[in-house]
């Protein structure tokens, strides 16, 4: 191999988006050589130089070792794993790869997996140990985050199509990102509940029968998350290959529909495509750059909205309140996916929580997450990927309050 290749090779970063080409490979990508299976190459991994290519999987080595990837097991156990702990997560190299989670198939097959960010995943972004705050952040500008549990978090993990698979593939990786995202959500003291490969009717009859559970009245948060395959016009995919809009879940749990979570923090996490389009950057001068902005003149400014009257017995609240939406991409463009660590946007919430939730407000990890996703490139010429969040009448800090609990049995905002 050449150095230059060599070169090329060492600066991939071993993720692959949601999509696969079967029309374009040639003109979007080099061919990929089907060589002989990884186990019996494994000799030659001596030479860092080396690159074996199979089933239209790319493996770069840099150290001589395989990588060593985040396993990929049941998360049906019953046993929880005990808070505040630091469990070890190892597999085998998954033999299967094509790893998609967009629809039109226009990207090539190709992917890079990287030993020495592999490595750096395993230590860094997917430690699941959520430290105890020293002060919990409490009072009147602060949501309530002292109940036990501190409220649900659902997550709906599609990894299958079965009657699909052909248009919504396997989604490598989705498994253990699954899991590290129950264990972390458990240290922050909420009861998760993963449901793998729902129906469109399992996740509606699911996502109705949570708002109306009498709990939530004892309990300060809802958390909502979706992995899975997604498309422009708002909509993700159930297992069943049919379409689910995202305003239907959140519309579900609104003021109106879900009264036992008024004035109550509802986050939503959508790791989905969004739609075709992939980012591939803009290059630019730092230094020129920061010589012609001026962050501090970018400033925007609302008036106050006036009560004429308030009454003495009821508070009118508005239908949607107090929620917070993150989406893994912005509408348009693809959500990117590892195959072996899951989405990007999974591997930055289950790094910044881990880091930084005992101290830090929901906002600045918000910001933090999407400086990690901003920060990767995928294999295809260096694509890129943004988060966008929404605020939709979210009137107080949050803080997630690790290992503080309240004395009373009920919680008020």
């Amino acid at each position: 191999m050449s150095a230059k290749r060599a070169a090329d090779s060492d600066r991939q970063n071993g993720f692959k988006d949601c999509a696969n080409d079967s029309d374009h490979s040639e003109s979007e990508s080099p061919s990929v050589a089907v060589l002989e299976p990884i186990a019996e190459q494994s000799s030659q991994l001596t030479n860092p130089d080396i690159r074996h290519e199979r089933d239209g999987c790319i493996l770069s080595t840099q150290s001589g070792q395989l990588p060593q990837p985040i396993a990929s097991t049941s998360h049906s156990s019953s046993t929880a794993s005990p808070p505040l702990t630091v469990p070890t997560i190892s597999a085998s190299l998954p033999e299967q790869t094509g790893s998609e989670d967009e629809i039109d198939r226009s990207v090539p097959t190709g992917v890079v997996l990287n030993t020495h960010s592999i490595g750096e995943l395993k230590t860094d972004q997917h430690m699941v140990h959520v430290m105890t705050c020293d002060q919990p952040m409490i009072g009147s500008e602060f949501y309530a985050m002292k109940s036990n549990p501190r409220g649900y978090c659902l997550i709906f993990n599609i990894i299958d199509f079965p009657d699909h698979s052909l248009q919504f593939p396997h989604r490598l990786g989705s498994e253990s990102e699954g899991i590290r995202l129950k264990k972390i959500f458990e240290q922050l003291h909420f009861e998760v509940n993963i449901i793998k490969n729902p129906n469109k009717k399992d996740i509606e009859t699911t996502v109705e029968e949570y708002s109306q559970k009498e709990e939530l009245l004892k309990q300060d948060c809802f958390v909502l998350i979706v992995l899975s395959h997604g498309k422009d016009g708002g909509v993700f995919v159930a297992s069943d290959g049919r379409y689910i809009s995202y305003k239907d879940i959140v519309e579900q749990l609104n003021n109106r529909n879900c009264k036992n979570l008024i004035k109550k923090p509802k986050l939503f996490f959508f790791s989905c495509c969004r739609g075709h389009d992939r980012d591939y950057g803009v290059d630019y001068e730092v230094e020129a750059l920061a010589e012609t902005m001026n962050l501090d003149s970018v400033t925007a400014d609302a008036g106050l909205i006036p009560m004429d009257r308030i009454k003495p017995q009821v508070v009118r609240v508005p239908v949607v309140s107090d929620v917070m939406i993150c989406y893994s991409t912005i509408d348009g463009y693809v959500s990117w996916r590892h195959e072996e660590n899951g989405t990007w946007l999974g591997m930055a919430l289950c790094k910044v929580l881990t880091k930084s939730a005992h101290t830090t407000e929901l906002l600045q990890l918000l910001r933090q997450i999407s400086d990690e996703v901003s920060l990767k490139e995928s294999d295809e010429y260096g694509a890129k990927q943004v988060v966008e969040v929404i605020q939709r009448g979210f009137t107080k800090q949050f803080y997630f309050n690790p290992g503080y609990f309240a004395d009373t049995a009920s919680s008020t905002n």
